[in-house]
């Protein structure tokens, strides 16, 4: 298994589109891919939407949307399940972070129960490569690995790299 490490993630950021060729791309085109993330990891989510990006696809990051109530409510999550839905995709960045927060595995719930299970894929981010303690509840999902290089792979629970399909082909099913 080869995860992605926190500094591999970052690297992304200078890959494929700027920020700022991504955000106006993204404030003209309808999202892809919805980003779920704990907001502690705002470090990971630019690094992870400029991957995304490398792809081909416009991802969703609720706080990045200014429609959305500043102060989290009822309101905040009927929307959240509103973009949800909208989003053929649903990519969970599972750090630590990702993993503890409230809001995080709630959004998994619902990508899984409106869009399927196989419109949801995970992003494990750790410090080892090799090692990713995760949860038991992602572990029914596909998850996102590199596999040489900058090569990202989707893989189904209890294979391998070599067994996966390419992010990129993923993303357009």
């Amino acid at each position: 298994m080869a995860y992605l490490t926190r500094s591999e993630l970052q690297g992304f950021r200078s890959y494929g589109f700027s920020i700022t060729e991504a955000k106006r791309y993204q404030s003209t085109a309808r999202a892809t891919v919805f980003l779920s993330h704990s907001h502690k990891d705002k470090d990971l989510v630019e690094p992870a939407i400029a991957a995304l990006l490398k792809q081909g696809v416009v991802v969703y990051v609720d706080w990045k949307d200014p429609t959305m109530p500043e102060a989290t409510s009822p309101k905040t999550a009927a929307a959240i399940k509103v973009r949800i839905k909208e989003c053929r995709k649903f990519v969970l960045l599972a750090s630590d972070n990702g993993l503890t927060s409230k809001w995080v595995p709630w959004e998994l719930g619902i990508a899984d129960s409106q869009n399927g299970m196989d419109s949801v894929v995970i992003l494990p981010v750790t410090d080892d490569p090799r090692t990713w303690p995760g949860s038991e509840y992602v572990g029914i999902y596909d998850r996102i690995e590199r596999k040489a290089g900058e090569v990202l792979v989707v893989v189904k629970p209890g294979q391998g790299v070599y067994d996966g399909i390419s992010l990129a082909e993923w993303l357009r099913r």
